[in-house]
């Protein structure tokens, strides 16, 4: 059977002069172009954002907790989410007074579920840490009949108020544990320092202790063979005498501040002085030095011309030092921004310092000149030194705070090897000139002459620290910015203490004619000389902190360990203290001792050395497991930030890939091509497939495709009304337009294919088959929800269907296009087209006759009939 493509286009412009012809036909027509869309847009619109929209959706809340509490924290989960609800618009959230309220409310409708929170749900809750704990229940009440959709945002609801429960326990217990363990940071870190001061003053000892030995066996190496003549100026019985002070009274102030305290770490500092007491017990015993003044006279005209020699000595190293700390100060301005702006001045302000203590020296200088004719005068100026003295003592008060901070563990990697070093080079001078000033006070008490070699030797080991500092500020500048930056609070700190530390020296040298003054200003430079070198050491044992919950058990337990052994070791050396008093007692009061008593001593103080040695290793080795400070830093943790991340410690952040506006939108492409396939079912329903009062021949096929161009051309029409539609009277945002409404006609091109072949090849039944495609198609095409959630039949039909591409194409041209998808769902329609195609041409002309008796039938019926 021919085609004659002549004829086609006649049958073809024949129709389209019946329908311009006839207004109602025309009207018709143009119905048919228009219905797809208000199919379309009036689902899509109702759609559109359901889920912004959700507050009208009634929740009701009965809140009957009674309460609970964990370790003595008290707690009502029920209030807690009462509070937040009021707050939460996400769903209509209505509260009532009692559970029968609630329910009756479900029952009838007014809400859609009822939330009940039980009495005892709190107290469920506290059960965390029982043996046994019991999980709280929440009674959800739902009315499934009302809606379909409501009770699943309900559901929603009930598990958001769940998770909000689970989150507001957590944040209310981690607050209040961290409450407690804020308090015992803040203890610890109060008592930093003088735990510091003792750990300092136990390492002097250590370090001093076995030379006590050494120094009896000189002592005995100059007696008679019996007893051994007490000399108290003697340099080996003051060496003496000072450590066996320091190891007595160190004793006691250990035994009294671990007393009670060895459960936690934080009672290490029991009841030891503030370090601002002890300057208030230095400022008192410098108002007592100037009753002293009188006996200076003779003592001075002794010592006179040793001391001036002394003196030029000295004033020659203030000038060496002067120099060199001047180069200090240009190195660290030559670094710039790297550099603090603090450190800076606190280099200049050594550098100024250096300057006054040059011009004391000179000013003492020309005053013991002319002591023998003016002494007087030089009384009445030792006064006024003293109240100088005083003042710079207020002055230090005033400066405690800033001095005694924290140092952080800020040294970049790079640099921290070489750093630490210095700092332990650094450490060892300061070691030394604690010793010096040690040396310098006792010798001061008899001979005035040593006054001025012992300042030189102090200078020059200041001069090394400066050398130090100047090198270490260097290495500081080849890091970042960034990093020096952080680093400056820890040179700040030690900037400071070097600052007192000169000031001391300066007043020390503004009152070398003060026997009594210059004995109490030293410890006080021993005090600061072992602040500094704590400060450096402090610098190599910061290491960043990791889980907080971890370290801080792993810390209070290593504490609470060292501190109980360190505790037991002190209390088992109460005897040996009691035999360390007498001793000191004897060689203190006496003026001679027999030497087979010095000789008993030493075999007993060599075991007195081992528990010192032993308790100094556990000191270290407790040390080396837990820095107090960090410790403290990690018990302060804010206790609301920690409590947001155990509620909740993972956050998630959305990357949408393809967005798209909305729920509506996101629904555009099922619901415009679903309205194509409607646009064809129509056209079949109202149109005829048959050419009627032709008047002349033609054949069955020709029939088929002059018909097929006219359901043809109003797809076409339906196809574009529809996607510019969705864009322009809907607004919807398409990334692809144009795309979009080529594929959109495209469709409708191939589901009127399709549909009008099978009602062109079987009349009615082909109309009942495309329904049926269109019910296969609403549910396998995965166009609302994803086809894996699906029945297993629609699962394995999905590939089959038109739907599955047409959508999926629209899908690329509304959010963005994927070109692999995209081509194969637009070959995979082209093959439906092609298919349903051929199948007209093919069976055309063989089911005519077969659908032509059928139909006759149907209309004999007059029931059934088109």
């Amino acid at each position: 059977m021919k085609v004659n493509v002549k004829t086609i286009a006649k049958m073809y412009k024949k129709d389209l002069n019946k329908i311009i012809t006839s207004w109602a036909t025309l009207i018709i027509i143009i119905g048919l172009a228009v219905l797809p869309s208000l199919y379309a847009w009036v689902n899509i619109y109702a759609s559109w954002d359901p889920y912004s929209n959700t507050s009208g959706i009634k929740v009701g809340i009965v809140n009957n907790d009674a309460g609970g509490s964990i370790r003595g924290i008290e707690f009502n989960i029920g209030n807690e989410v009462v509070k937040l609800l009021k707050e939460n618009k996400k769903l209509g959230w209505t509260f009532y007074k009692d559970a029968d309220e609630g329910i009756k409310k479900v029952e009838e409708g007014e809400v859609y579920a009822t939330i009940i929170i039980p009495s005892e749900f709190s107290l469920e809750m506290s059960t965390l840490l029982d043996k046994n704990p019991v999980k709280p229940t929440l009674e959800y009440y739902v009315n499934q009949k009302i809606n379909a959709i409501a009770p699943k945002m309900t559901d929603s609801g009930a598990s958001t108020l769940q998770k909000e429960i689970s989150k507001s326990f957590i944040e209310t217990v981690t607050k209040k544990v961290f409450e407690i363990l804020n308090k015992a940071g803040v203890k610890i870190d109060e008592n930093y320092d003088k735990i510091e001061k003792y750990k300092g003053t136990l390492y002097t000892i250590n370090d001093n202790y076995p030379k006590i030995n050494k120094a009896l066996d000189d002592l005995i190496k100059k007696s008679d063979g019996t007893f051994v003549n007490i000399n108290k100026t003697s340099d080996n019985i003051t060496f003496i005498q000072d450590t066996l002070k320091k190891t007595i009274q160190l004793n006691e102030d250990l035994s009294k501040s671990l007393t009670d305290k060895s459960d936690e770490v934080e009672d290490i500092s029991g009841d030891i002085d503030n370090i601002k007491e002890n300057l208030a017990i230095m400022e008192n015993t410098f108002s007592k030095i100037s009753t002293t003044t009188d006996d200076l006279n003779n003592k001075i005209s002794i010592y006179k011309p040793d001391m001036l020699s002394d003196i030029d000595d000295a004033i020659d190293e203030a000038n060496r030092l002067s120099n060199e700390m001047k180069e200090v100060s240009q190195d660290l301005a030559d670094l710039g921004e790297d550099v603090p702006k603090d450190l800076k001045e606190e280099s200049d302000k050594i550098v100024a310092d250096i300057e006054v203590y040059r011009n004391l020296l000179n000013t003492l200088d020309d005053s013991l000149s002319s002591i023998s004719d003016n002494t007087i005068d030089l009384l009445d100026s030792l006064v006024d030194l003293n109240e100088s003295i005083s003042d710079k003592f207020e002055d230090i008060n005033k400066k405690i705070d800033k001095t005694l901070k924290p140092i952080d563990n800020l040294l970049k990697r790079e640099t921290f090897s070489t750093i630490r070093n210095k700092l332990e080079d650094a450490e060892d001078d300061f070691n030394y000139i604690s010793r010096k000033t040690k040396r310098i006070r006792n010798t001061l008490k008899y001979t005035s002459s040593e006054v001025g070699k012992s300042i030189d030797s102090i200078n020059a080991q200041i001069d090394d620290l400066k050398d130090l500092v100047q090198r270490s500020s260097k290495e500081i500048g080849d890091t970042t910015s960034e990093k020096a930056s952080k680093l400056s609070s820890d040179f700040e700190r030690i900037s400071g203490n070097l600052d007192k530390l000169q000031g001391r020296l300066n007043t020390l040298k503004n009152n070398l004619n003060n026997n009594k003054n210059i004995e109490e200003l030293l410890p006080e430079i021993s005090k600061l000389t072992l602040n500094i070198s704590n400060d450096l050491s402090k610098l190599q044992d910061n290491i960043n902190s990791s889980d907080i919950v971890s370290q801080v058990q792993e810390a209070l337990q290593k504490g609470s360990e060292g501190v109980l052994d360190l505790n037991t070791m002190i209390k088992n050396m109460k005897d040996d203290m009691n035999f360390l008093k007498d001793f000191l007692s004897d060689i203190s009061s006496k003026g001679k001792i027999a030497v087979k008593d010095i000789k008993n001593f030493q075999k007993r103080n060599k075991d007195i050395e081992k528990k010192i040695n032993d308790i100094t290793s556990k000191v270290k080795a407790f040390d080396n497991k837990i820095s107090l400070k960090d410790l403290a830093n990690l018990l302060k943790t804010d206790g609301d930030t920690e409590g947001d991340f155990l509620a909740l410690p993972v956050n998630l952040k959305t990357h949408n890939l393809f967005p798209v506006e909305n729920y509506g939108a996101g629904l555009t492409p099922f619901y415009t091509t679903l309205s194509l396939w409607v646009g064809a079912l129509l056209l079949c329903a109202l149109l005829s497939v048959k050419f009627h009062n032709g008047s002349f021949e033609f054949n069955p096929r020709e029939e088929y495709f002059a018909k097929y161009l006219l359901f043809v051309s109003i797809a076409i029409l339906q196809g574009f009304i529809v996607s510019v539609g969705d864009i322009l009277v809907l607004g919807i945002k398409v990334q692809f337009p144009v795309l979009f409404v080529a594929l959109a006609v495209y469709q409708s091109i191939i589901f009127n294919t399709i549909v009008y072949t099978l009602v062109s090849l079987f009349d009615n039944v082909g109309k009942a088959i495309g329904i049926i495609f269109l019910v296969l198609q609403l549910a396998g095409s995965g166009g609302t929800f994803p086809i894996q959630v699906t029945p297993n039949f629609f699962q394995k039909i999905h590939y089959a269907l038109p739907f599955t591409y047409g959508i999926s194409a629209m899908r690329e041209a509304l959010a963005g296009v994927t070109y692999s998808t995209l081509s194969k769902d637009v070959i995979t329609l082209s093959l439906f087209f092609l298919i349903f195609l051929a199948l007209g041409y093919i069976l055309k002309p063989r089911t005519t006759k077969l659908c032509s008796k059928l139909t006759h039938k149907l209309n004999d019926s007059g029931v059934i009939g088109h």
